[in-house]
């Protein structure tokens, strides 16, 4: 617009170019306040016209009605009424002309919209464009017409009306300028983007109020007329990006948002504000998106596998009965059939892998992997392709039946039994002619036979394999592999292997909005987003004796069950109640700090000084570490801490490490603790971290409690080479098993204590020097003598624990004294009131620079535990009496008043 006048070029095309993938792509419907004029008309006029046709329709079953009326009075026949010539009758057949033409209308409607194209025959006749060398509008303008392309036929009628209601939005503002934060607002409005917004946890009368303050700030002027703002234009182009690089088969509201999101800086402010990323919202979107082919799929899907004959019959009618192979496998084909299996999401390449081996005459398929990676689901796969026909040639008119191995063993009754069976089946299979074997857990035919003597059936069917007369998918876990079927290398080489990895976590995003759906339905809940994503992670994180995606569909299922008998039917699901049954499976505190929680963090010191006492450095240095864990101010690759606590024997060093288990991991059981002395030698490296037949002591302690703290006692006394194990849990955070499986341990803090340099830390602290130097020294030399430097400089923190001065003493013979007295009124019912000159007394006993607080322990034994097992002994203690401990060791007993 210049003074009112509009440009008469513009009037007629479009205002922007772009060239995408060499073509030339431009916005054809007019966006202007007439053209939203022009389409309000044009589709009220619609209404109107197909309103009215089908008022004729219902008036002409109306007519239709009073004829037969007229015909069942005058006892006429129906049929001779349809063909007499009558003006009703008339009526009617006009009535159907006018449901063929408004089908008509509708169809064209939806017709309209065109979809992408993504066929290898419209690759190859694409033809690229000639760019010329200085771009300008008349130069585009004047290109062929098959070179320029309408990308607005690719938008849904949502999407229009999005870009119609964005007029409104500005328009009742007084904004003369359309920008993509409009274009935001008017999205809102679709049902697709509220269930997105929903999912995303997004309260939108919230995000209302930011739109209009970062309008304000985006200096909005109010003014005559109403344009579509350059930045809105661009966003159209970008949506039809988003659509063709995400192969959607039109551009929709949700292409739309992405691409505001992506491209406008005031929307992706909003939503970070929100704590949203734009990844969530393209998860989101994509989440969508699956739902939708799930449905389209399911529509497609039934309609070819209707045409799939039913039962053991193939189409030429010349497939036999197999009545033994019938009554011990399952029908995958049939099950697939009936629906009874969920659509295949992910694992599309090893599917295609399969797919290829399969084509070939002995094409036989091992799926090997994990527990819970997706093999059986490929088996599913296939059966639903099967049942479509949706493969290969030489798979068409096929059924896949999945052999179950125990009952080849159930009830075979003699030597040779389960021989004959396998024999019997391979025989039913070969006159069949149209059956493909599964055999789940194939493991189980290895050394499978009925007396000493015998073949097993792994090697009968190895036989059938070599010569082509059995087609066989079969599965196996990773560990059974190794342990029962890679020795038998000529049975393995009548198979093709096809490995499986672990998921990764937003593959298993993918899994988990697929099956979404049904959960939701099952339960009566609502899934977000940051509920599915932490069903994913935490798991990954915490529970790692299990694989993704089996065990992060589990925890779905667990998790919609808790919060439908929790909070009852209709209600969110969200991150916390994730992280709360997370919690309560492994004990490992993943939900959101609560004021009680946030509380004891700022004070782990004095929590920690209630059970160790003096010591300060090292209770500050495992309070700092605890504190950056907890708020995710860590190193998330490596353990929550790696220290190593120095200093003589008695000190506290491992009194620290139980008082850090019960403060932060819940429990002073949740401890690993190893002595090194144990392995001072290289072969104890396999108790440590197992083999193929046994477990690890560590790796088993690890996969029971992924969340614990990990105690190496006496760490100096280890072999070299076993202390090489730890450079890798300490700088990458796992460790790896005698059969190759490997653990996270990301989530244990190690704290490896050793008497090392005891001697140095007691003479410089008696010859006054700081507590600083003294550890310098220690890592300079005589630290050196014991550990390597790399490994010395994987601890986050070496703490010096100085010897206890006879203050401390006192301290720690008080609280062990209340600990006694505890011990003595909770199970004998008797109360201890210790003076304070008996502990001065008692400590004083006890004290020994040299072993620290251990020699305390065994003066209270011998002053104080035996005197009170002699007074119980001798029936001079009752319940509810008091002994007094005083000075020299004497005991006075108060009695009770007797009831």
């Amino acid at each position: 617009m210049r003074h009112h006048v509009r440009c008469q070029h513009c009037h007629h095309h479009p205002n922007s170019y772009a060239v995408l993938d060499d073509e030339l792509i431009f916005f054809g419907v007019q966006i202007s306040a007439q053209g939203l004029k022009q389409r309000k008309i044009h589709h009220w006029f619609d209404s109107i016209v197909n309103f009215g046709l089908f008022l004729l329709f219902i008036a002409s079953l109306a007519a239709l009605g009073f004829a037969g009326f007229q015909a069942w009075k005058a006892e006429e026949s129906l049929l001779y009424l349809l063909f007499e010539p009558r003006p009703l009758v008339a009526a009617l057949w006009a009535g159907f002309i006018v449901v063929a033409f408004l089908y008509y209308r509708l169809d064209l409607e939806k017709a309209s919209i065109k979809e992408f194209d993504y066929s290898e025959e419209a690759l190859a006749e694409k033809k690229p464009l000639k760019r010329p060398a200085n771009p300008s509008w008349d130069t585009f303008h004047g290109m062929p017409h098959h070179l320029r392309h309408d990308m607005s036929a690719y938008f849904t009628k949502d999407a229009i009306k999005a870009i119609d209601e964005s007029f409104n939005i500005a328009k009742q503002l007084e904004h003369h300028v359309i920008t993509p934060l409009h274009l935001l607002g008017a999205l809102v409005q679709s049902g697709s983007i509220q269930v997105i917004m929903a999912r995303l946890g997004v309260n939108v009368s919230d995000m209302y109020k930011k739109m209009g303050k970062a309008m304000s700030r985006e200096g909005l002027e109010s003014g005559s007329g109403l344009d579509f703002g350059t930045e809105a234009n661009r966003i159209l182009f970008y949506a039809f990006e988003e659509a063709k690089n995400m192969k959607r088969d039109r551009v929709d509201v949700m292409e739309m948002l992405t691409a505001i999101i992506h491209h406008d800086h005031w929307a992706n402010e909003i939503f970070y504000d929100m704590e949203i990323e734009d990844k969530m919202v393209s998860d989101v979107v994509e989440w969508v998106h699956i739902q939708k082919r799930l449905r389209k799929h399911y529509l497609e899907w039934s309609k070819k596998a209707s045409h799939k004959p039913k039962g053991v019959m193939d189409r030429a009618m010349t497939a036999r009965p197999s009545p033994l192979l019938q009554s011990m496998s399952s029908d995958y084909t049939a099950i697939a059939g009936s629906g009874g299996f969920f659509p295949m999401i992910g694992r599309q390449k090893e599917m295609d892998q399969v797919m290829r081996v399969l084509r070939e005459r002995t094409g036989n398929i091992m799926l090997v992997g994990p527990p819970g990676v997706g093999k059986t689901t490929i088996l599913e796969g296939l059966a639903e392709l099967m049942a479509s026909e949706d493969v290969p040639t030489e798979l068409q008119d096929k059924r896949l039946v999945v052999l179950d191995p125990g009952g080849l063993i159930a009830d075979a009754k003699g030597v040779g039994g389960v021989e004959g069976r396998i024999n019997t089946i391979i025989r039913e299979i070969l006159m069949a002619g149209n059956i493909v074997l599964g055999i789940e857990d194939i493991h189980h035919l290895v050394n499978m036979k009925s007396g000493s003597g015998s073949e097993d059936v792994a090697s009968i069917l190895m036989n059938s394999l070599s010569r082509g007369q059995v087609k066989v998918v079969a599965t196996t876990t990773s560990q059974e592999y190794q342990d029962f079927i890679s020795q038998r290398g000529p049975f393995i080489r009548r198979f093709q292997m096809v490995k499986f990895e672990e998921m990764s976590q937003d593959d298993s995003v993918l899994v988990l909005e697929a099956r979404a759906g049904s959960v939701e339905y099952k339960n009566k809940v609502f899934f977000s987003y940051d509920a599915i994503r932490a069903c994913v992670h935490f798991t990954a994180q915490f529970m790692q004796d299990r694989y993704l995606p089996a065990k992060a569909i589990d925890i779905m299922g667990e998790v919609a069950s808790f919060v439908q008998g929790a909070k009852g039917d209709n209600q969110i699901v969200s991150k916390e109640d994730v992280a709360q049954v997370i919690a309560d499976k492994t004990n490992v505190q993943v939900t959101a700090i609560t004021q009680s929680e946030r509380s004891k963090l700022l004070n782990l010191e004095g929590l920690m000084h209630e059970r160790v006492v003096g010591q300060d450095e090292a209770v500050k240095a495992v309070a700092s570490a605890l504190r950056r864990a907890r708020e995710g101010l860590r190193d998330p690759n490596r353990p929550i801490a790696n220290l190593l606590f120095l200093g003589p024997t008695g000190v506290g060093k491992t009194e620290t490490a139980k008082a850090i288990a019960e403060v932060y991991f819940g429990n002073e059981n949740n401890m690993i603790r190893l002595d090194m002395s144990e392995y001072q030698d290289v072969s104890s490296m396999r108790k440590l971290i197992g083999g193929t037949d046994k477990q690890g002591h560590l790796t088993e302690a690890v996969r029971q409690k992924p969340f614990s703290l990990l105690l190496l006692d006496e760490l100096e006394k280890a072999h070299p080479d076993v202390l090489n194990l730890f450079l890798q849990v300490m700088d990458d955070g796992r460790v790896t098993d005698g059969t190759g499986r490997t653990f996270d341990m990301t989530n244990i803090m190690l704290i490896a204590t050793s008497n090392a340099g005891t001697q140095e830390i007691q003479n410089g602290l008696a010859a006054g020097v700081p507590i600083e130097q003294v550890k310098q020294r220690l890592l300079d030399t005589t630290l050196q003598k014991y550990y390597r430097p790399e490994f010395l400089n994987r601890f986050d923190n070496v703490v010096v624990f100085t010897p206890l001065n006879f203050e401390q003493v006192v301290a720690i013979a008080r609280r062990m004294l209340q600990a006694v007295a505890k011990r003595l009124i909770d199970e004998k019912g008797i109360a201890l009131d210790v003076e304070s000159e008996a502990i001065v007394e008692l400590a004083r006993l006890g004290f020994d620079p040299l072993y620290g607080a251990r020699p305390m322990k065994r003066a209270i034994q011998d002053h104080v535990d035996d005197a009170l097992a002699q007074l119980l002994l001798s029936d001079r203690l009752g319940r509810r009496d008091v002994v007094v401990l005083r000075a020299g060791g004497v005991m006075e007993v108060r009695k009770a008043q007797r009831l």
